[in-house]
């Protein structure tokens, strides 16, 4: 007869090691990444976008090259002050360092906002090799592989195109804090919310009529110069800026050990030094990447699937072969369905059905056609 081993009961006030699970949620958006990126590259899908024949202005062209020159040299700056200067003076990572580091994984949901619709486009003269978006699990999208990622500019971008908007977030928090005493935690996560919006409206708003990428699809009626080939969608305003409000509210309340909410319990863990900073980074991964996900890339699949029909005068170095002329897709409009995968039913800029490679689509719309 066996007998049964009596567990020891938990300690009275000791606390689950929340950690523990946000580290979990750090390792799973990691092996999605590595299965997007990893299938991305072994299908030999890693290649330049071709710009087309369309030339760009001077001013165009000289704005990408001074982005995609300055973006490796400012990220490697940051990356000294954050990380290795830090590493070098006290032996460890800061808190920062470890942030850093967790923004500089975030790259890969970049392009994310086309997951479900080919509405944005990004400018093929940036240093690219495609895009890996198309081979995230369950993307819709086709054709999103010529969607040109910048690797020089916003690949080594989401260093300081992260860290500094969180950074200021936390510095206009705390001034407020400074300048009134009693503000609380909805005050203050009000003053996080001015902070995001107006440092994406400034950035983005410079950025956009650069020609370095467009919105091409946006809901027109709600978008800043509506129906321009520039034109400058508010939710893009709110989801994102609001994403460095967010992120900023988790680096601005820290416990009184400096720690994260995500990092709760780190102390408790019988583990070394090492081992406790590689936990602590999957667990502010988990915390990022989900806040990431759940305040900008998902509400902007409902945007981007909802949005107006493009204004028309797209270069191709934009374009880049994704929708429109020379494809056999039609862009996205209110009267376009959905294409879902590229093996599917689809309607090509001549408003002509395409079958795809499914034969028993192809047999069955003959047959309603016929």
């Amino acid at each position: 007869m066996g007998t049964s081993v009596a567990q020891p009961l938990p300690i009275e006030g000791e606390e689950f090691p929340v950690v523990k699970l946000w580290a979990w949620v750090g390792v799973f958006w990691l092996l999605v990444m590595t299965y997007t990126l990893g299938t991305w590259i072994a299908t030999g899908n890693a290649t330049p976008v071709d710009p087309g024949a369309d030339i760009p202005a001077f001013e165009t062209t000289r704005w990408i090259i001074t982005l995609d020159i300055l973006g490796p040299i400012i990220a490697g700056w940051v990356f000294w002050r954050y990380v290795i200067n830090p590493k070098i003076r006290t032996g460890k990572l800061s808190s920062d360092g470890i942030l850093l580091l967790v923004f500089l994984f975030m790259f890969w949901q970049d392009s994310m906002l086309v997951y479900s619709s080919p509405w944005f486009f990004y400018n093929s003269l940036h240093f690219n090799l495609g895009n890996w978006v198309e081979f995230a699990p369950g993307a819709l999208s086709p054709n999103t592989r010529f969607v040109a990622e910048p690797l020089l500019t916003w690949t080594t971008g989401y260093i300081f195109f992260m860290m500094w908007p969180i950074v200021f977030v936390c510095w206009c928090m705390r001034k407020w804090k400074e300048h009134k005493p009693a503000a609380g935690i909805i005050s203050l996560i009000c003053v996080a919310l001015a902070a995001g919006f107006g440092f994406d409206l400034i950035m983005e708003g410079v950025y956009l009529h650069t020609g370095g990428y467009a919105y091409a699809g946006s809901i027109q009626s709600i978008s800043l110069f509506g129906g321009e080939m520039w034109h400058f969608p508010l939710y893009e305003i709110v989801a994102w800026g609001g994403t460095y409000a967010v992120c900023g509210c988790w680096r601005y309340f820290k416990d009184d050990k400096g720690h994260m909410m995500c990092e709760k319990g780190i102390d408790k863990l019988q583990t070394g030094d090492g081992s406790k900073t590689f936990i602590r980074f999957l667990a502010i991964s988990g915390l990022m990447q989900t806040t990431m996900m759940i305040t900008y890339n998902l509400p902007m699949q409902w945007f981007s699937t909802h949005g107006d029909a493009m204004p028309e005068g797209y270069p191709s170095y934009l374009t880049s072969g994704i929708c429109g002329e020379g494809t056999r897709y039609a862009c996205p409009a209110p009267s376009i369905p959905i294409t879902r995968t590229i093996e599917g039913i689809s309607v090509d800029p001549n408003l002509e059905l395409r079958y795809g490679t499914l034969p028993a689509e192809k047999i069955l719309i003959r047959d309603i056609t016929n």
